[in-house]
């Protein structure tokens, strides 16, 4: 669902929101497999390799693939939009899912890669040239969580996540900026 909400609200066109649901249905299926037990390192590879063995689409197959993308630092991004958008519904939905349960990082702790999730997001956004609010963004992800009994309100859940963000997006943006020009413009808003 939140594939097909982030690409309505990012504008793009039915064909690659559709190969972009597909994808997002089988991503994780590869997870069960003893291939991905042994060497996790072939999370999506073997999804894909799976996928296309049982007749799905090569479009569909890529998703599934890429969609782990980036997976650190230095990796690059999801080169598709079809893949890209699944990447920012997976990462989303797992930072909005740990935040309203209270599982944030904490100091030097964080066992759930929420940093890494966080800055995955923002690297696809930025290298995609996404325009795409972020609180609009947190609220799909929310949303999908209707039904589970959450402990924090989505509002609650957004100004911590906001704030999260906007940390990140900071250390991103002062690699190549000087400090006080970030710091401006990150003043003016961050959405």
């Amino acid at each position: 669902r939140s594939s097909d909400l982030l690409g309505a609200s990012l504008g793009m066109e039915r064909d690659v929101v559709t190969v972009a649901k597909r994808g997002a249905h089988l991503c994780k299926c590869d997870l069960a497999s003893l291939m991905v037990g042994e060497f996790p390192e072939l999370q999506g590879e073997m999804g894909a390799a799976y996928a296309l063995g049982q007749g799905e689409p090569g479009a569909v197959a890529r998703v599934i693939a890429m969609h782990y993308q980036p997976k650190g630092a230095s990796d690059a991004t999801a080169d598709d939009d079809p893949a890209a958008l699944v990447a920012l519904a997976d990462r989303l939905d797992t930072l909005v899912g740990c935040f309203s349960v209270g599982l944030s990082p904490t100091g030097a702790a964080d066992p759930y890669a929420l940093r890494r999730a966080c800055l995955g997001v923002l690297r696809t956004v930025l290298d995609r040239g996404y325009d795409l609010s972020l609180s609009a963004a947190l609220e799909v992800a929310y949303a999908g969580f209707e039904g589970v009994k959450l402990d924090a309100t989505m509002p609650e859940t957004r100004a911590k996540l906001v704030d999260f963000f906007r940390d990140r997006l900071r250390g991103l943006l002062i690699e190549h900026h000087p400090h006080d020009v970030v710091d401006a413009c990150l003043a003016s808003g961050h959405d």
